[in-house]
């Protein structure tokens, strides 16, 4: 089996919207955020030239991969079968075009490879905001057997990764079947009592904000924790991408110093998303995050049950309907009217949250291993197959 630069295989970012297009040529338009690992995340957007951003520039086709090359810590690979049509995607992307000594699905699964994208991840420059140049892409060497092989390969791969992928879909359903079923748990036991109901502005202050500005702290993989919206999720910090900033920088940023006890809540995308703080973030800071003091008012934790309901996400909802991107401030989030039973009450149903809810939580987190699991074997799958240490049926070895 060969090995050769990605350069010799492909053409890269081939086609492009002239800026004389027509304004009003409609397409179909792709962002960065729209795309996963070999899947899509969103649809593509149907827009005019005319109202697309500048970035809409990139021409694609049926038999081309697209991959990331800024934000590349997302690892957004996507093979363009049978989805080509009028398809836009930002300049964001790289466009690779398979040429003659390469199938155009071999491409793909080479593509989604770990051999390339954390290649890609590992050459990409900058913390807060990594990018890559695409002759850096192109220099990566890979294996490239011959024509036959690499079509049973790319045949092999669509076989095995349609039925990992069949059972990771019946997971994450019965994942969805079990938090619908803990979300009207928790809704019937806040929002169903009789309790006073009053604007959470009233029983903690006026919330505040982190710094609304990234650019404002350089984010670096050592010193002083700094929270964002990806690391919360509803009732917990995801600590898988934590970033963190310097002792000096924090030092000029106390305001939005956090504590243990403290709630955040997501500002934008997955707005109102709400967890508590704990004690090994104790002293932590944070970038684009509502922040609710800790108070005796309140436990923290039973204030985060009830901005993670469904009744407070319909509130959040109504006072950012009209908004392209669901976008929460600190005043929007102290007008919530949350239920306000006495501070023994709000422990009783914590101890009943914990416990149904709680079962229902483990049954989550197993299937969510599972899941995981199963998405790595996909990967070691691709990985193996590709590289050649997988023997492929039917191929000589």
């Amino acid at each position: 089996m060969k090995i050769v630069p990605l350069k010799h295989l492909v053409r890269f970012n081939d086609r492009a919207l002239r800026d004389d297009t027509d304004p009003s040529y409609e397409f179909r338009y792709l962002e960065i955020g729209a795309v996963g690992r070999g899947r899509l995340m969103e649809q593509p957007a149907v827009l005019s030239f005319a109202e697309a951003p500048s970035r809409a520039r990139r021409v694609v086709r049926d038999g081309d991969t697209i991959i990331s090359t800024v934000r590349t810590y997302l690892r957004a690979v996507w093979p363009v079968n049978g989805a080509g049509d009028n398809l836009v995607v930002s300049t964001g992307f790289s466009v690779l075009t398979p040429g003659a000594d390469v199938d155009s699905r071999y491409l793909s699964w080479l593509s989604q490879s770990d051999l390339v994208v954390e290649e890609i991840v590992a050459r990409s420059v900058g913390v807060s905001y990594p990018a890559i140049n695409p002759t850096d892409i192109g220099s990566i060497r890979v294996p490239i057997p011959a024509l036959h092989v690499q079509r049973a390969i790319a045949d092999y791969l669509d076989a095995e990764t349609t039925r990992i992928d069949a059972l990771i879909e019946k997971k994450q359903r019965m994942v969805e079947l079990l938090e619908e079923r803990r979300r009207r748990h928790i809704s019937v036991l806040l929002w169903s009592g009789a309790y006073r109901r009053t604007r959470l502005k009233n029983l903690v202050g006026r919330p505040t904000s982190g710094n609304r500005d990234h650019s404002r702290f350089s984010l670096t993989n050592e010193g002083v924790p700094c929270l964002r919206g990806l690391n919360v999720r509803q009732g917990g910090i995801d600590k898988a991408n934590l970033q963190f900033i310097a002792h000096g920088e924090h030092r000029r940023h106390v305001a939005s110093e956090l504590h243990a006890g403290d709630v955040v809540v997501v500002r934008s995308g997955l707005a109102g998303a709400a967890a508590v703080v704990p004690e090994d973030l104790d002293g932590c800071n944070c970038v684009d995050l509502v922040i609710i003091r800790q108070t005796d008012r309140l436990d923290s934790k039973y204030l985060a049950y009830v901005l993670n309901s469904d009744e407070a996400k319909e509130q959040i909802r109504l006072r950012t309907s009209g908004a392209l991107l669901m976008h929460l401030n600190a005043d929007q989030c102290g007008e919530l009217v949350i239920p306000y039973p006495p501070r023994t009450e709000q422990r009783r149903l914590m101890t009943e949250l914990d416990g149904d809810g709680g079962r229902l939580g483990c049954l989550v987190n197993v299937l969510e291993q599972q899941v995981g699991n199963l998405a790595e074997r996909r990967q070691s799958l691709i990985t193996a197959a590709v590289t050649g240490v997988l023997p492929i049926p039917g191929v000589a070895a």
